[in-house]
C-alpha cells in the first residue's frame, strides 16, 4: 500500500513552502501514477521544491522508471528522503532525486532486476529473449546507478551479480555517493536542502 499527500508547508526556519509526496510500500502502476500526478501539480502550482518521502521495498520496473523520469523532468528540485528502507526500484528511484537524503535509521539496497513468472513457457527461444531482456535491463539500470555513485558500470555489475543484494549502511551509502547526506531524522533535512 502507498501513502500519498501532497501538502505545502513551510519549514520553521524557511519562509518558502515546499511540495511533499511519500512513497510507502510497494511500486505499482497505481502508486507511480499518483506519484507523478503529484509531481505534475506542484509543478504547476510552482513549488520552489518537491521532497519526496521514501519508505519502499521496491516494486514494478516500468511504474520505477516512469517515476523516476518524473523526477528527472520537474520543474522543482526533488529532494528524496529515505526514512526507513530504499530497496530494488525504490533506490533506482532515488539516484533520480536532485539532492539525495537518508536517515540514520535507514537501509538503501540495489540488485540486479527480476523476472518473476507464473505458468511461463514456451519453447527455447522464448526463454532466451527473456535472458536477454533481464541483460540489458541490467546494464541500463547499473548504468543509471553507477553514473550518480561516480562508479564504474561493471564494477557495479559485478557487485551484484548472480542474485547478490548490496545491502547499505547510511554511511556506506554516502561513502559510494548513493547519498548526498545522512540526517538523524526526517525534520533535519531542511537545513540541508535550504
Amino acid at each position: 500500500m502507498m501513502a500519498f499527500s501532497l501538502n505545502y508547508s513551510a519549514p520553521a526556519h524557511a519562509e518558502r513552502k515546499v511540495a511533499t509526496l511519500t512513497l510507502e510500500g510497494e511500486i505499482t502502476d497505481d502508486s507511480g501514477a499518483e506519484l507523478r500526478k503529484g509531481i505534475d501539480e506542484a509543478n504547476q502550482n510552482n513549488a520552489p521544491a518537491i521532497i519526496l518521502e521514501i519508505n519502499s521495498p521496491g516494486g514494478d520496473v516500468d511504474a520505477g522508471y516512469l517515476l523516476a523520469k518524473s523526477i528527472e523532468r520537474s520543474k522543482a528540485p526533488v529532494t528524496c528522503v529515505v526514512d526507513g528502507n530504499a530497496a530494488s526500484m525504490a533506490s533506482f528511484i532515488l539516484e533520480s532525486c536532485t539532492t539525495r537524503v537518508v536517515t540514520r535509521r535507514s537501509i538503501i539496497m540495489i540488485h540486479e532486476p527480476a523476472f518473476i513468472t507464473n505458468g511461463f513457457g514456451g519453447q527455447f527461444v522464448r526463454w532466451q529473449n527473456t535472458a536477454d531482456h533481464l541483460r540489458y535491463m541490467t546494464k541500463a539500470m547499473m548504468e543509471h546507478y553507477a553514473k550518480r555513485m561516480g562508479m564504474k558500470t561493471e564494477d557495479l555489475i559485478n557487485r551484484v551479480y548472480g542474485g547478490r543484494s548490496w545491502f547499505m549502511s547510511p554511511e556506506e551509502a554516502l561513502k559510494f555517493h548513493v547519498v548526498d547526506f545522512v540526517v538523524d531524522s526526517y525534520e533535519d533535512i531542511f537545513p540541508k536542502i535550504n
